[in-house]
Order: C-alpha cells, then structure tokens, then sequence
C-alpha cells in the first residue's frame, strides 16, 4: 500500500527503489549462537537500519532475516546505491550482544521503479533476484536489477524443470565407462 501511494502521488521523473537485504549465512549465527541470539541480532539490525534512514523512508521485515527499504523520491537510481553500501558497511560492524560479538554481513538487490517496474510485486521480486546475484558474486555486496539476471533466473528455472521432468520420465540414460591401468 505505502508503494503504491508514494508512486501516484511523485512527480514525474521521481524514483522508488526497493532494497531488499538478506543477512549472509544467518542460520550459522542460530545455529551457533542458538535462536535467542538469532532474534537479538534481528532486533539490533532492525535498529541500526532504523537510525539509519530518514524519516520519509521506510524499513519492513519481510521475515526472517530479509528486510525491504524503501526509498521513495530518488532522482536517479545511483543514489540507492549509495544507501546500499552505506547498510553493507553499518551491518558489517560487530554487534555487541550481552554475552557474545557476532559479525554478520548482508547481501542486497536493488529494484528502481519506474525503471525497473511499475507494480510492488514486481519491484520486490526483482530486487530478490538482484539480491541472489549479489549473493552468488561473493556475498556482502549489492547488485541492481538487469534483464540479464531475470534471464539468467528464468534459464535455471527452466533447466530445474526439465531436469525433473525428466527424471519422471526416466529419461536419463547412465554409461560407465571403467578405467583400468593394467599395470596394477
């Protein structure tokens, strides 16, 4: 809802990016630190993202350990970028929890509307593609939205498909080819 009254009601040429975070490798931190740790962290990300942005600005858990920023009036997409490493760098800092340190880092896809999308599915679904690319190029980064990474994304998930299809199908087909030295 806060998307799309913000978009209707820019001016033309005004922008709306959707900055989707993913904290990097949060289930080692649950899973070494346990789940009340895991939630302390959640919370003090929450926090630091929440002193971070200006008050037109908004920040949603989207569950677990993904958050959406959105960052309505931009002039020219660049600029969420700039947010992007400025979160990268604020997440990057070790969190003094009471009775352990833990240092996280985070992935983020950005999607611009208009450039991007025009519609909030679209714009979060594409900013999570970006972020999984981000993830892919070494974690700890940002990543915009491209064609290319919806095509590369649309060829995996065909590829997955017919793979299980054919398996359904029996369709693949093992050889096996021994090799020997016949000196031993």
């Amino acid at each position: 809802k806060f998307f799309e009254t913000t978009r209707t009601g820019m001016a033309p040429g005004v922008k709306v990016a959707a900055i989707l975070i993913d904290l990097d490798r949060f289930k080692t931190v649950n899973d070494h630190h346990g789940h009340s740790v895991g939630d302390q962290v959640i919370k003090a990300v929450a926090d630091r993202l929440s002193n971070l942005l200006h008050k037109d600005e908004t920040i949603i858990r989207m569950g677990g350990d993904e958050f959406v920023v959105l960052l309505p009036g931009l002039s020219k997409p660049e600029d969420a970028g700039l947010v992007a490493n400025r979160i990268n760098r604020l997440l990057s800092e070790p969190l003094s929890l009471h009775e352990t340190s833990v240092v996280i880092s985070s992935s983020i896809g950005i999607s611009v509307c208009p450039d991007n999308a025009t519609d909030s599915q679209t714009l979060l679904r594409q900013a999570d593609g970006a972020m999984y690319d981000a993830k892919q190029h070494g974690r700890d980064c940002h990543r915009f939205f491209t064609p290319e990474i919806q095509a590369r994304a649309y060829s995996r998930l065909t590829m997955e498909i017919r793979i299980r299809q054919a398996l359904d199908k029996q369709e693949f087909l093992l050889h096996f080819q021994p090799k020997i030295a016949l000196s031993d």
